[in-house]
């Protein structure tokens, strides 16, 4: 999403307004994108964002070290381990830092 993104010159940027699994309130985040995946028979759109600070603070649903990942999974989507700043939030939790977003459009790096 982040190559999709950059292609086709759209940022998105949310700001966490309320406390929830360790965020920073008050910080906005990167919005990357959503990613759809199979879990258990059932379809789960987690969304993708990340610390532009590069560190991952994020403790709820999906992050990092939750026991839901496996390989297959973390495949599915292109996930990764490793403390980047890119993390996982299920699509129902993030109304509930992120109250408000913003979308960007650029036509070059001029604009």
């Amino acid at each position: 999403m982040v190559e999709e993104a950059d292609k086709n010159g759209w940022v998105m940027t949310a700001v966490a307004r309320n406390k929830h699994f360790n965020l920073y309130t008050g910080h906005a985040y990167t919005l990357l994108g959503i990613e759809r995946m199979n879990y258990k028979g059932k379809e789960v759109k987690l969304v993708k964002i990340r610390n532009p600070h590069g560190s991952e603070i994020y403790k709820g649903p999906w992050n990092d070290n939750d026991e839901r990942w496996t390989d297959a999974l973390r495949k599915q989507i292109g996930a990764v381990n490793k403390n980047d700043g890119i993390f996982y939030m299920d699509y129902d939790d993030f109304a509930k830092p992120f109250t408000e977003f913003s979308i960007c459009y650029y036509d070059n790096w001029k604009t």
